[in-house]
C-alpha cells in the first residue's frame, strides 16, 4: 500500500490530517507509531487555527525526518530541508 492509502486508513480511523500524514511516512521516516501520533496530535485541523491544513504539515515533519537539520554547524542541512520543504509547499 502506497503512504498515500497508509494515510487515509489512519484518516478513517478518525486521526487528524497532520498524524495521517506523517504516519503514512512512517517507513520513510522510522518514526514508531506513537512517536508519531504525539507529535502531531496538536497540530491538525489547521494547527488548531484553521490554517495550514494538518496534511501539510504532517508532511512537513516527515520531510524533517527523512532530511534532518541536526547540527547548526552544518549549514548544508538546514539549506537542504529548507529547499525540500519549499518544494513541498510550492
Amino acid at each position: 500500500m502506497s503512504g498515500c492509502g497508509k494515510a487515509l486508513v489512519y484518516f478513517e480511523k478518525h486521526y487528524n490530517c497532520a498524524q495521517s500524514a506523517l504516519l503514512g511516512c512512517g517507513h520513510l521516516t522510522g518514526l514508531e507509531e506513537a512517536a508519531a501520533l504525539k507529535v502531531a496530535g496538536g497540530v491538525g485541523g489547521g494547527m488548531r487555527l484553521g490554517s495550514v491544513c494538518g496534511a501539510a504539515t504532517g508532511g512537513l515533519m516527515a520531510l524533517g525526518c527523512i532530511f534532518p537539520f541536526t547540527d547548526g554547524a552544518k549549514p548544508e542541512q538546514k539549506e537542504r530541508i529548507g529547499a525540500k520543504a519549499t518544494a513541498f509547499i510550492s
